[in-house]
C-alpha cells in the first residue's frame, strides 16, 4: 500500500485493486482500478467510511450510481458497478475511466477564455443530446457546469461527457398544485445555478438543466458567466434585478446562437425552452450546418457523431492510411491480461505482395434517396441480436424497411442492383461489393476500443507441427465469407509456402469459430483458424478460454478490419452521407440504443476508412485469378 495513500493497494469488493488516487471530491475520491477478473482499468469512486457520516451523503452517492445507470447513453459517463466492501465498510461506484480534461480546463487554456462559436456548438450539442435523453427517463442533472462535462480523448476524436450525477434526482410526474416555497441549502455550482434553484425553490425540474446548460454555451462563447457575484446571495440579488448581459455586448455571436442562449437562461422558467427544443434549434443553425461540411456527414445522433472529431474523419482516415503505409501495423490494441499465451507467436504475413489490379467498374444506375430508406442485412446468429433486430424493426418501420436477406451474396446483389440504400456487411461481403463498384463503407463497429482483429491459426497441443507442415492435415473453416475463419487463414498459409487446396487432404465449414473450436478438439480435423486480438506475445479468443488442449502456430501480421454500415454507390455522395444520418438518427434514439448496441455487438461505430479494406480486396482478386473465375 502507498504510504501517502491508504487505500492505494487495496482490494475492494474481491475485485478491483486501486492503482493510484485521480482526484478528490465533495463526495469521495477517485481511483485508478484495476478489475482483476478482466484486466479492464476503470475509475472508481470511493466514499471512504467515517464516523460522521451522514445518510443524506450515502443516499446522495448511492443515488449518482443508479441515476446515471439509468440513462444509457454515449456521452454520459458508464457505470459498470456499485458496491460496498465487506471488509472497510466503504460504498464504491465503479465507472468508464476517462482520459482527457474536463471543459473548465480546456476554457481556461484557451485564448481569452472560450471556444469559436462553431466548436462551442459541436462540442456541446452531444451534451445536450446526452441530457435530452436523462429528462426523458425523468432524470434531472442539477449541476450541468463545465467541471461537469469531460473532454475525453477516445479513438475518432474528442468525445464530450457527462459526468457527476451526484446532485441529480427523479422529475416528479406530476407536479403539486401548491406554491412551491423556499428551501435552506441549495446545492449546486452557483454561478451556473438556474435562478430557482438558486433561490431554493422546492420542486425542480428538467428546465434548471436547460438554463445551466444554456450558462455553460454563455461561458464558452464569451468567456465569463450569465451573472459574476461573489456568493449566493449576491447572485440572488442579481437575479432579482433582471436579466443578465446580452450575450453579443460581450463577444461576437451569431444571432442565432445568442437568441438560443437567451431563451434558455431566461429568468422565467415558463418562456424557458426545453432540452428537446434546445437540442433542435441547435441542431437547425447554420454552426452545425458548417461543423457537418466540415466532418463526415454524419447523424446527429451522438453516439455516433462524438465518436468523430469535428472534422476529424479526413485526419482520421490520413492517419489510418500513413499509419498502414508505413507498415507499423494495427496500433490499437489496448493493453489487457493474457488469455492465451502463445509463445513464441510466429506473426504470418497474409497481406498481398502487390496491389490490387484496376477493375473496371461496371455503370450502375443511381438512383435517388426515397423517403422510407431500405436497410439489408442478414439474421443474426445470436438470440439476444436477432431479438434487437426484431425490435428496432418494428419501431422503425414507418421509416425504415429492413430487409433479412438470405445469404450475403443476396445482400451484395441488392446493393448492386440499386435494391439497397444501405447495408449491414462483414468485411468479405463488402470488399466483393466493392470489387464491382457496388457499395462504400460509411460507418465500421468498434469493439473494445479496437476497429480490427487479428487471426490464430490453431491445432491441437499434442500434435507437433507448425505451419510449414500442415501437409495432410484436415482443416475445419466458418465459410466462404468469413475473412478471419477462411480466406485470412488460406493466405497466410500461402506467405508459408504452403498451397491449402493441394496440401490439406480435407476441407471442412463448419459455421462458427466455436464449431472450428469443437472439430479440432473432436479429433475431427487438425487445424482451423479463429478471429483474435494480439497483445505483444498475447492471443485474446473466447474460444480460447478454457481450453488448454490447443496451441497458436501463427498469428496474422496484417489486421483486417471489422463489420460495417455501407451504401449503395447507386447513391451519390451526398445521398449516401444523408441515408446513414438518417438511419442513425432513427435507429439510434435513446430507446433504441440498447437494442442498437446488441445488434452491432460493439462499443460505438467510427467513421470507416477504405484504406484498411485495400489487401483484403487484393486477396480476393488474387483467388478469382487463381481460379480462372
Amino acid at each position: 500500500m502507498s504510504e501517502l495513500d491508504p487505500w492505494v493497494g487495496r482490494v475492494l469488493g474481491d475485485s478491483y485493486r486501486l492503482d493510484f488516487l485521480l482526484a478528490r471530491g465533495g463526495m469521495g475520491r477517485v481511483y485508478q482500478a484495476t478489475e482483476l477478473s478482466s484486466g479492464r482499468l476503470v475509475a472508481l469512486k470511493l466514499l471512504e467510511p467515517t464516523p460522521d457520516e451522514s445518510r443524506g451523503r450515502v443516499r446522495r452517492f448511492l443515488r449518482e450510481a443508479r441515476t446515471a445507470a439509468m440513462v444509457e447513453h454515449p456521452n454520459i459517463v458508464a457505470i459498470y458497478e456499485t458496491g460496498e466492501d465487506a471488509t472497510t465498510g466503504a460504498l464504491f461506484i465503479v465507472q468508464e475511466l476517462l482520459r482527457g480534461r474536463d471543459l473548465r480546463r480546456e476554457l481556461e487554456a484557451r485564448p481569452e477564455g472560450r471556444l469559436p462559436a462553431e466548436e462551442t456548438v459541436a462540442l456541446l450539442l452531444p451534451v445536450a443530446e446526452a441530457l435530452e435523453a436523462a429528462h426523458a427517463l425523468g432524470i434531472v442533472h442539477r449541476d450541468v457546469t463545465p467541471s461537469n462535462i469531460f473532454i475525453a480523448e477516445q479513438l475518432g476524436g474528442s468525445v464530450p461527457k457527462l459526468i457527476d450525477f451526484g446532485l441529480s434526482k427523479l422529475m416528479p410526474r406530476k407536479r403539486p398544485d401548491a406554491e412551491s416555497a423556499p428551501r435552506r441549502g441549495p446545492m449546486g455550482t452557483f454561478a451556473f445555478m438556474a435562478p430557482e434553484q438558486a433561490l431554493g425553490v422546492v420542486e425542480l425540474d428538467g428546465r434548471v438543466d436547460v438554463w445551466s446548460f444554456g450558462a455553460v454555451l454563455y461561458r464558452c462563447v464569451t468567456g465569463t458567466v450569465p451573472y459574476i457575484a461573489p456568493d449566493l446571495a449576491s447572485l440572488a440579488r442579481s437575479i432579482s434585478n433582471g436579466p443578465p448581459v446580452p450575450v453579443d455586448e460581450r463577444a461576437d455571436v451569431p444571432t442565432e446562437l445568442a437568441t438560443i442562449i437567451h431563451r434558455a437562461i431566461d429568468p422565467d422558467r415558463e418562456r424557458r425552452s426545453t432540452m428537446r427544443e434546445l437540442v433542435h434549434a441547435l441542431r437547425e443553425t447554420e454552426l452545425y450546418a458548417r461543423s457537418r461540411e466540415q466532418a463526415f456527414a454524419g447523424p446527429p445522433s451522438s453516439m455516433f457523431r462524438s465518436s468523430l472529431d469535428v472534422g476529424g474523419l479526413a485526419r482520421a482516415a490520413r492517419a489510418a492510411e500513413a499509419s498502414m503505409l508505413a507498415g507499423d501495423g494495427d496500433s490499437e490494441e489496448p493493453e489487457g491480461p493474457p488469455s492465451f499465451r502463445a509463445s513464441p507467436v510466429l506473426r504470418l504475413p497474409w497481406a498481398p505482395s502487390r496491389p490490387a489490379a484496376p477493375i473496371d467498374v461496371p455503370t450502375v444506375r443511381r438512383h435517388a434517396l426515397p423517403n422510407r430508406m431500405r436497410f439489408g442485412t442478414l439474421a443474426p446468429l445470436d438470440p439476444t441480436a436477432r431479438s434487437a433486430l426484431e425490435e428496432i424493426a418494428r419501431r422503425v418501420r414507418p421509416f425504415v424497411k429492413i430487409l433479412v436477406m438470405p445469404g450475403w451474396p443476396q445482400l451484395v446483389d441488392g446493393l448492386a442492383e440499386g435494391d439497397l440504400d444501405l447495408a449491414w456487411m462483414i468485411p468479405v461481403a463488402y470488399a466483393r461489393a466493392a470489387r464491382i463498384g457496388a457499395a462504400r463503407p460509411m460507418l465500421t463497429v468498434e469493439r473494445d476500443g479496437r476497429r480490427s482483429q487479428s487471426v490464430a491459426i490453431v491445432t491441437r497441443s499434442d500434435q507437433e507441427l507448425d505451419v510449414r507442415a500442415l501437409a495432410g492435415q484436415r482443416a475445419a473453416w466458418v465459410d466462404p465469407w468469413s475473412a478471419a475463419g477462411y480466406l485470412i487463414p488460406r493466405r497466410m498459409m500461402r506467405g508459408a509456402g504452403l498451397e491449402p487446396d493441394d496440401a490439406l487432404i480435407g476441407q471442412s465449414f463448419v459455421g462458427s469459430f466455436a464449431e472450428v473450436v469443437r472439430a479440432i478438439v473432436g479429433g475431427g480435423a487438425d487445424v482451423g483458424a479463429l478471429a483474435c486480438r494480439l497483445v505483444g506475445d498475447q492471443v485474446h479468443a473466447p474460444e480460447l478460454e478454457g481450453e488448454p488442449t490447443l496451441r497458436v502456430l501463427g498469428v496474422s501480421a496484417t489486421p483486417i478490419p471489422g463489420e460495417a454500415i455501407c451504401a449503395s454507390a447507386a447513391l451519390s455522395a451526398e445521398d449516401a452521407a444523408e441515408a446513414v444520418r438518417r438511419f442513425i438518427e432513427i435507429t439510434a434514439e435513446p430507446r433504441l440504443i440498447a437494442h442498437f448496441r446488441a445488434l452491432i455487438g460493439g462499443d460505438r461505430l467510427v467513421a470507416a476508412n477504405r484504406s484498411r479494406y485495400a489487401a483484403l480486396e487484393a486477396v480476393l482478386e488474387e483467388d478469382v485469378v487463381r481460379l480462372g473465375a
